[in-house]
């Protein structure tokens, strides 16, 4: 899946991508399955193995203290197949007027410092943002491997190999947490804005370690904290009905917890540094920042509403939801109109022992 964040909110497309293979090579792993639902996490098969504070000063407003414990509200059964839905149709039009992702992107690729002839993984790779930029790095002796969720995703990053005339790189639909790479394979493994989407960050943390040359190195940008206002707004609304929503880049709010989830995975030795960021919505107003804040809150599966709410009751969370939203969008709207929301990104090095 892709690079997304700290920004999952975006245009959300109707028209779902073909499924034509560009010339780069693809593979289709699971799609069937998904197509019927099944919950069967796809794996990559053996032949791959041979070949996410304030910007400024504070931090984000918490929610106000319950007087009786939260109720978790769990995560949408089939996660991962319905992220791969989500971002099948975003996919067309993903990355129009996206002016963040492809900087984030192409500084992971700089941390990375990419050498001709290495052997690259990019997890959740979504349109290539990052692997076509690696497979430039590496050369034509090198090789990048990029993994997404998301058919659509892997479709139009082909599409791009194609475009830009680039030849030793392959995109395979899969999910990352199924796949069985050996160990040692990579020379640098890369993922920007994508780690909060993984079921079981630590346990995948050490999974990419063990597919680590000795002394490889992980690169990975994630939001330092929270993934969003938006997303910031909604657990808020839902804490006032006395509901947990759990937020994946929580695990990224402390320079020292990385540090030590990232020791815990095997790591040697880890460099981290922050920078502040906005994610500007050009043309779209507090309004209408706030009404696809709950569209992308619903629509990936961090939370099945279903499960704990009913209809009337989902009905009175949006309108409280798209109050409050429009109200904290209008804190960051710039002169032109636009929202640009500020926060904070963090950007880590983790290399594998020698």
């Amino acid at each position: 899946m892709s690079a997304c964040c700290s920004c999952w909110a975006g245009r959300w497309a109707a028209a779902q991508p073909s499924r034509r293979a560009g010339a780069a090579s693809v593979r289709r792993l699971g799609a069937a399955r998904r197509s019927k639902g099944s919950s069967h996490r796809p794996r990559c098969d053996a032949a791959s193995r041979a070949s996410a504070s304030e910007a400024g000063v504070g931090r984000p407003p918490t929610p106000e203290e319950p007087t009786t414990p939260l109720r978790r509200v769990p995560r949408a059964a089939q996660f991962q197949q319905k992220i791969a839905q989500s971002f099948d149709a975003r996919a067309p039009s993903y990355e129009e007027g996206n002016t963040y992702h492809p900087a984030h992107a192409n500084r992971v690729v700089q941390l990375a410092a990419l050498q001709p002839g290495e052997r690259v993984l990019d997890v959740g790779c979504g349109t290539g943002l990052v692997a076509l930029p690696a497979a430039k790095a590496v050369g034509p002796g090198g090789k990048v491997t990029g993994v997404d969720l998301s058919d659509g995703m892997i479709h139009q990053a082909a599409l791009r190999a194609q475009e830009q005339g680039v030849t030793n790189v392959r995109f395979l639909a899969a999910d990352i947490e199924g796949c069985d790479f050996t160990d040692g394979r990579f020379d640098a493994i890369l993922c920007s804005n994508a780690l909060p989407f993984l079921t079981e960050i630590p346990a995948a943390l050490a999974m990419l370690r063990r597919w680590l040359r000795p002394g490889g190195r992980l690169v990975f940008n994630v939001p330092k904290g929270f993934a969003s206002r938006a997303f910031t707004v909604f657990a808020d609304v839902l804490a006032r009905r006395g509901l947990q929503l759990d937020d994946p880049s929580a695990l990224f709010a402390k320079e020292d917890s990385v540090r030590s989830m990232l020791a815990a995975a095997g790591f040697a030795s880890v460099d981290i540094s922050a920078s502040e960021e906005q994610a500007p919505r050009r043309g779209r107003p507090p309004a209408e920042w706030a009404a696809a804040g709950w569209a992308q809150c619903t629509a990936l599966p961090f939370a099945d509403l279903a499960a704990v709410l009913d209809g009337e009751a989902v009905e009175q969370l949006r309108r409280e939801y798209l109050a409050q939203a429009e109200a904290v969008a209008a804190q960051f709207v710039t002169p032109e109109g636009d929202v640009a929301e500020p926060f904070h990104m963090l950007w880590v090095v983790a290399w594998a022992p020698e």
